[in-house]
């Protein structure tokens, strides 16, 4: 979890990893999901999880980048 993320921080089609608070910043912990940022919305951020039908709006404090080389 990176408190400083803001909306300009993500844009749609890029990986991202949803890190829920009590997982406290840990990205291997079990309850982290993966999923593709769909769009941006005036305060959320709007990602389509693996698995799941239709986007989840997250706070962009709660997600982390998933660099893909």
């Amino acid at each position: 979890m990176n408190t400083m993320n803001t909306l300009a921080d993500f844009h749609s089609g890029e990986v991202v990893l949803y890190v829920p608070i009590h997982a406290h910043g840990d990205t291997n912990h079990p309850n982290v999901e993966r999923g593709v940022v769909s769009s941006i919305g005036a305060r959320l951020v709007f990602v389509k999880f693996d698995g799941q039908f239709g986007a989840k709006a997250c706070e962009p404090r709660d997600l982390v980048k998933v660099y893909q080389k």
